[in-house]
């Protein structure tokens, strides 16, 4: 069960992340790194698009959604089209 702190921990884990990514320069291995992260904030439903919650009792946490925006990007760019 999702609660504040744990909201407030992704927002902290998903900033940094994208820290990393700016600094860094192997997309591949950052997606690889950030998977874990990737899949504690979204939700998957059978056909269903990926899901993210960012809003926790009224609060939103931008981060946790431009994490997720910028994970689903570069991932989707870097598998194979097969």
């Amino acid at each position: 069960m999702d609660t504040q702190i744990t909201f407030i921990l992704n927002e902290e884990r998903c900033k940094q992340a994208m820290l990393e990514f700016e600094t860094g320069n192997n997309a591949m291995l950052w997606v690889m790194e950030n998977a874990p992260l990737y899949n504690d904030i979204i939700y998957r439903y059978k056909n269903i698009p990926r899901l993210v919650n960012c809003y926790y009792m009224g609060i939103f946490y931008s981060d946790i959604l431009k994490f997720f925006n910028l994970y689903t990007k570069i991932s989707d760019c870097i598998k194979p089209p097969f």
